[in-house]
């Protein structure tokens, strides 16, 4: 099945431990979390399989500022 790449930024008032659930969700769930910081921002990095359905984003949103897909980009000259 093919993945797919998503980033979760939560909101700056958000606690650590609502990070670690969501990550734990998302493991659960068959994903695999790919990055996190807490430095800069607090942001969850996963992948997971593109026909799962999942309810971490909803259950949380919340303390979700924005959730995005994941990939490179590239800048022209």
């Amino acid at each position: 099945m093919p993945e797919i790449n998503k980033i979760i930024r939560f909101k700056n008032d958000t606690s650590v431990s609502v990070l670690e659930e969501v990550a734990q969700k998302i493991k659960e769930a068959g994903g695999t979390i790919t990055g996190k910081t807490t430095i800069t921002g607090k942001v969850l990095m996963y992948k997971i399989d593109s026909d799962t359905i999942t309810t971490f984003v909803t259950d949380h949103s919340e303390h979700i500022e924005e959730v995005e897909d994941d990939k490179t980009v590239t800048i022209q000259k």
